[in-house]
């Protein structure tokens, strides 16, 4: 069921500054939505308004199917209410690759539609690991989530603040850059191109400095 903050996704029309609306639609309801709520404490740009959508136990297809969805209840709202806010401005994905099926027609159907994605492979660990070491060999989703622990010992899929994080943003990004110029050097095709992250693009876009 759609959330946000417990909140309905409908916005309200009102004569506040208009602000740019990003709507991220989530694999789970813990892991990467924990993340993102953390990060948009950290959003320099007051007129960003971010939406985490926390979507449990759905695959990447139905994700995106309801991104979809989503960007045009919105803009069907802003025409009936001629309300310019209530359209949203940028729409994510967030999922793993782990052992999904379906991945590429995900990823098609998102481009097709304007869907931003962000993929991490195999799990969203992978990013949290860059920020502390290079990872260049392939991994399992398990052995992600172990090494991550050898740097963030109480980490259980949730992270409660970004304190072990600071100041490593740029490292990280940095690492999942080269990981993905390596893929291509080595003409590695997705879903195959373990491990990588998207997740510093979503990041750069919030404009979330730590």
């Amino acid at each position: 069921m759609a959330k946000r903050g417990g909140a309905s996704l409908t916005r309200s029309v009102g004569s506040r500054q208009p602000k740019k609306r990003v709507v991220v639609v989530c694999e789970g309801a813990k892991t990467e939505p924990s993340y993102l709520r953390l990060i948009n404490r950290r959003a320099t740009d007051a007129l960003i308004e971010l939406e985490v959508v926390d979507e449990d136990a759905t695959s990447p297809k139905q994700l995106v199917e309801r991104a979809c969805h989503i960007m045009t209840a919105a803009l069907r709202e802003a025409r009936r209410t001629r309300d310019p806010n209530a359209k949203v401005d940028e729409i994510w994905c967030v999922f793993d690759v782990d052992e999904h099926p379906m991945l590429r027609e995900a990823k098609q159907q998102a481009e097709a539609n304007g869907v931003d994605v962000v993929i991490s492979n195999p799990s969203f660990e992978v990013w949290l690991l860059l920020h502390f070491t290079e990872q260049t060999a392939h991994l399992h989703r398990d052995h992600a989530l172990g090494n991550l622990k050898k740097f963030i010992p109480d980490y259980d899929k949730c992270l409660r603040t970004l304190d072990e994080l600071e100041g490593r943003f740029e490292e990280a990004k940095q690492r999942s850059i080269r990981l993905d110029r390596k893929h291509q050097g080595d003409e590695t095709p997705f879903p195959e191109n373990n491990p990588s992250t998207g997740m510093w693009r979503l990041v750069d876009s919030l404009q979330a400095a730590y």
